[in-house]
């Protein structure tokens, strides 16, 4: 068990220490992400009204979703009535999210369907995809933690759209971004793999702790 564990422990380390690494060439056009990219906030219908949440078909997240990954799925949906009684909107598939507050501030997520959010995600679309591919943007995002991270140290955190707006990143040709998209993917596919371990280690040692209780 204890050997299990210790893989289980360095593939943590791996996974909470990884991060997008974008070596920038001194070439490349250093940009505002307001110059590049649509930002908006959405919004949360009242909750003491059942007609905005009940039976809803348009999917909604809230910041905790936003964690440097795909996000694949929600629990949770409002009506059409919610949606146009508050300030949510829906966020295109492909929109990259990040969270504005707390102990998710800073971190990322990539939407792969249309839906709705909270007023504590700020979501990003590229004005010009000939520009700035989504998957770029959503990786050079996730570069920009320690900026929010930052802020307010020590206090609980809070950026707003401004904020975002005004935050600088490195914008190369879209070959260069699809080169470093191809070459981030080749690495999440290692995080994926260290994930799968976690998980297989877990089922090993909850395995061995069911023997021994039977014998």
């Amino acid at each position: 068990c204890d050997v299990y564990q210790k893989v289980i422990e360095g593939c943590i380390q791996i996974i909470e220490n990884y991060k997008p690494k974008i070596d920038v060439n001194a070439n490349w056009e250093t940009v505002k992400l307001n110059d590049i990219a649509t930002i908006q906030s959405g919004g949360t219908p009242s909750k003491s009204d059942n007609s905005y949440w009940e039976n809803g078909k348009i999917p909604w997240v809230g910041s905790t979703v936003c964690k440097d990954d795909y996000v694949n799925e929600t629990s949770k949906f409002i009506t059409e009535k919610g949606l146009k009684n508050s300030s949510s909107k829906i966020f295109k598939k492909g929109t990259t999210l990040i969270a504005l507050v707390g102990a998710t501030i800073g971190k990322t997520g990539f939407l792969t369907f249309d839906c709705a959010t909270n007023q504590n995600i700020a979501g990003l679309y590229p004005k010009d995809k000939n520009k700035i591919d989504n998957l770029y943007l959503f990786y050079v995002c996730q570069t920009l933690f320690s900026k929010f991270y930052a802020i307010g140290e020590g206090k609980f955190r809070m950026a707003n759209l401004s904020f975002v707006k005004n935050l600088d990143i490195p914008l190369p040709s879209l070959e260069e971004q699809k080169k470093l998209i191809m070459s981030i993917n080749e690495e999440r596919e290692i995080i994926n793999s260290n994930k799968k371990l976690i998980t297989i280690n877990e089922k090993r040692i909850q395995n061995k702790i069911d023997y021994i209780w039977s014998e």
